[in-house]
């Protein structure tokens, strides 16, 4: 028995479209955004390991893992161009970002207590209070999105909205907490303007994702 193929076969066989400029740019940032991620990461794990997580140590690492990479990583959760979660259905995508926010949030709290416990006059400074700010939101943060599963599309931008304000607020003190004398003894000026670079970067990029999302989800509405 011999396999034949009509000329009509062939031309009607799905042909292969190469990714569209918009789709490789969000590939490529994607890419390098999980690549200052990583740094920020293993950067930070390294000097506050080193320094056995003791005091500020331990402030430092709880909320630089917990906003800098977990909680940027669970905003980029939907990005269409997120390499590392693109192969998964919505569900999937839901409950990824619900474990990276919720366990980014714990840690940010956690490491902002430890500070606001061992230092009594940490809410003078405005580090101390952006973060306070961000920890207080958090519980806000984590009670909306599992409100969210259960209520209207429309009311899930309220969650987006609250995610954003607590996410932008955590690297806000993150930002502020590379002037602070701790970190200042352990790097020199140009690590921490990268440390700086970074921070914006990443803020900018984890931003997109959930703002796409609600800007569509407003102007559906209208």
């Amino acid at each position: 028995m011999t396999n034949t193929c009509n000329i009509e076969d062939v031309y009607s066989a799905p042909s292969y479209s190469p990714p569209s400029v918009g789709q490789f740019l969000a590939l490529f940032v994607n890419i390098f955004i999980h690549m200052f991620i990583s740094f920020v990461a293993v950067y930070m794990s390294y000097m506050c390991f080193k320094l056995k997580l003791k005091k500020t140590a331990f402030h430092a690492w709880f909320c630089s893992i917990g906003y800098c990479c977990l909680m940027a990583e669970g905003m980029m959760t939907f990005y269409e161009g997120n390499v590392l979660t693109h192969p998964f259905d919505n569900y999937t995508k839901t409950t990824i970002h619900l474990i990276l926010s919720a366990i980014g949030g714990l840690m940010g709290m956690i490491g902002s207590l430890q500070k606001f416990l061992e230092v009594k006059r940490h809410f003078t400074t405005f580090h101390g209070k952006i973060g306070l700010f961000s920890t207080c939101l958090c519980f806000f943060s984590f009670t909306s999105g599992i409100a969210s599963l259960f209520i209207e599309e429309p009311k899930k931008v309220v969650h987006t909205m609250i995610s954003l304000v607590v996410f932008i607020a955590g690297m806000w003190a993150q930002y502020t907490g590379y002037e602070t004398s701790f970190f200042k003894r352990k790097v020199d000026v140009d690590m921490k303007l990268l440390f700086k670079f970074l921070v914006i970067v990443i803020v900018v990029l984890s931003c997109i994702s959930p703002m796409k999302t609600m800007v569509m989800v407003l102007l559906s509405k209208f």
